[in-house]
């Protein structure tokens, strides 16, 4: 289920960076997040797959840098 949520805030991102391509201060606002939603979604769903947990300063990280309600699911899920 998670896997599922951060690809498409994947989608999501990528739409909203295509839309406002055109407007280059904006464009910097949303190029920051984007660089580091790819590493942080690899890192995410190796820990998922393999049954690991995921530490708290991830949940909160991604909470802050890729969308509130994916972090929010993430901090409510039980690592066990």
């Amino acid at each position: 289920m998670f896997i599922a949520v951060a690809f498409l805030c994947l989608i999501i991102m990528g739409l909203t960076l295509y839309a406002i391509l055109p407007f280059s201060l904006v464009f910097l606002f949303v190029l920051i997040p984007l660089t580091w939603m790819i590493p942080m979604h690899v890192y995410c769903v190796r820990k998922l797959n393999n049954k690991e947990p995921i530490s708290l300063g991830f949940k909160i990280c991604t909470l802050i840098i890729i969308n509130v309600v994916l972090g929010v699911l993430l901090i409510c899920h039980d690592d066990d």
